[in-house]
């Protein structure tokens, strides 16, 4: 080879390494947009789930009040109809 053709040779190498190189900066952006965009979402799922922790929460001391409530509510059933069966047996 002659010194001509080996710089042409180099020329062109380097012309398809920056070429290859000019294309994976691209992905690398579109991969940092990526990124990006991930951890905003996951900001969004975590306030989302928090938010759903709390609900859970305040629905679990609701349900226990509830039932704290209709446990109140079957006893004074009960006493209610015994007294009823009570006065029924004596008239």
């Amino acid at each position: 080879m002659d010194i001509e053709s080996t710089i042409q040779f180099l020329l062109d190498q380097q012309a398809k390494h920056e070429a290859r190189q000019q294309v994976f900066e691209l992905d690398v952006a579109k991969i940092n947009e990526m990124l990006l965009q991930t951890n905003a979402n996951l900001v969004h799922v975590t306030a989302s789930q928090e938010r759903a922790s709390e609900r859970l929460a305040t629905l679990a001391e609701r349900q226990i009040k509830t039932e704290d409530a209709l446990s109140d509510l079957a006893g004074r059933v009960q006493t209610l109809m015994s007294v009823v069966e009570s006065h029924l047996a004596n008239h």
